[in-house]
């Protein structure tokens, strides 16, 4: 109960990065009409999705195909991002 504020903010801070929401838009107002409007949100959702089951499972077939096929792709990107030369023929 005490950390939801925590991570409700970095939540809501990267829903206006999503949408490039610039920093002079950001005032106390549109923060407070976004926090509600995402509560709602997040409520609705709540209040609808019963089985949670099916949020573990596409949340662990996301992650795990994230892990096995995304990050070694990024990865593998990153660490020859230096070294990379054109192709001679």
């Amino acid at each position: 109960l005490l950390t939801y504020p925590v991570i409700f903010i970095g939540f809501r801070d990267g829903i206006l990065d999503q949408f490039m929401i610039p920093i002079e838009k950001q005032t106390n107002g549109n923060l407070n009409i976004i926090t509600i409007i995402l509560v709602g949100i997040i409520t609705f959702l709540a209040v609808w999705i019963s089985d949670l089951s099916v949020v573990n499972a596409v949340g662990g077939g996301t992650l795990g195909t994230m892990i096995v096929f995304v990050f070694p792709t990024l990865m593998f990107g990153s660490a020859i991002k230096d070294s990379y030369t054109e192709a001679t023929l």
